[in-house]
């Protein structure tokens, strides 16, 4: 059996996202980054994600209705059909989508 090895590497760096930090321990602060960013190419969101994970750290309050993210899950939403960052919302904005209707989305 004779592998093509220039397919290999290329499938190999496509997927490279996938592979799971190696040397580093699951509760280390690089892992969790590193973890969500791959979550968020997995799910094709375009943009520059170094950046959009440090406003996602930093942000405080879902940016459509203002509740506090203080013990709730915080939510990157995106378009599906074109991976375009929109908002960074609450669990319940992110699964109603009322908002849309009143909300130019941002671009970041």
């Amino acid at each position: 059996m004779t592998i093509d090895l220039e397919a290999y590497n290329l499938w190999y760096e496509k997927n490279a996202y996938k592979r799971r930090p190696i040397g580093l321990e699951p509760s280390s602060e690089e892992f969790k980054r590193r973890n969500r960013i791959n979550n968020w190419k997995r799910s094709d969101v375009k943009g520059d994600l170094e950046a959009l994970y440090d406003r996602w750290l930093n942000q405080t309050n879902c940016e459509v209705c203002g509740v506090s993210f203080e013990g709730i899950k915080k939510c990157l939403d995106h378009d599906h059909k074109t991976g375009e960052f929109r908002f960074i919302l609450c669990v319940s904005c992110n699964n109603h989508d009322f908002w849309k209707k009143k909300t130019n989305p941002v671009k970041y």
